[in-house]
């Protein structure tokens, strides 16, 4: 069940249930959790009109308002069926998280997944690229550890879901190959 678009297309989605796959091939997902997965943007929103511009204040902002505020899914029910279907692939099928956040987040993040809502969010890898590089790079360093002229193995189906378009951009020029989806709000 492949979509119509090119392979090598950004695809916009607006539920995770236009996240498409063959079933009967390995797929390993990764998807990126603040304003794809759960979302506490009126949060950010406020926290970036207060600050001065400053890097840091923005961080700490970003940090403290993250604490005090409840997540939510963005789309939970879409977010459950891509999961149920990841279930009935091939049984060698992999789900990951890989957020900006920094690695010491890593309770916190559980903690948020879970009161968005989010089904056993402690089950899967989370990857914490600490907003040092781009997914991409982060990808090719730390997660598939390739030397730059290497290339993912045919065999299995690579997605990559994410909202932020640097991200998107970075993942789908190092890797081609990767299904990319630009999550958008409804």
């Amino acid at each position: 069940m492949q979509t119509e678009n090119k392979k090598n297309d950004i695809i916009s989605i607006t539920t995770f249930r236009q996240v498409t796959w063959e079933y009967d091939r390995p797929v390993c997902i990764f998807c990126d959790i603040d304003d794809t997965v759960i979302s506490d943007k009126e949060s950010m929103d406020r926290a970036f009109a207060l600050s001065k511009e400053e890097p840091d204040d923005i961080k700490r902002l970003e940090l403290y308002y993250r604490e005090l505020h409840t997540p939510y899914a963005t789309d939970l029910d879409g977010f459950q069926n891509m999961m149920e279907r990841l279930s009935q692939s091939d049984p060698s099928s992999e789900f990951s998280f890989l957020t900006a956040r920094g690695c010491e987040t890593h309770s916190i993040t559980l903690e948020h997944l879970q009161m968005a809502g989010i089904p056993n969010g402690h089950n899967h890898r989370v990857y914490y690229t600490n907003n040092w590089c781009t997914k991409g790079v982060y990808m090719r360093d730390s997660i598939f550890c390739l030397s730059s002229s290497a290339s993912l193995p045919t065999s299995v189906q690579y997605i990559f879901i994410d909202d932020n378009e640097l991200h998107l951009k970075s993942v789908h020029e190092l890797f081609p190959q990767i299904q990319c989806y630009r999550w958008r709000t409804k």
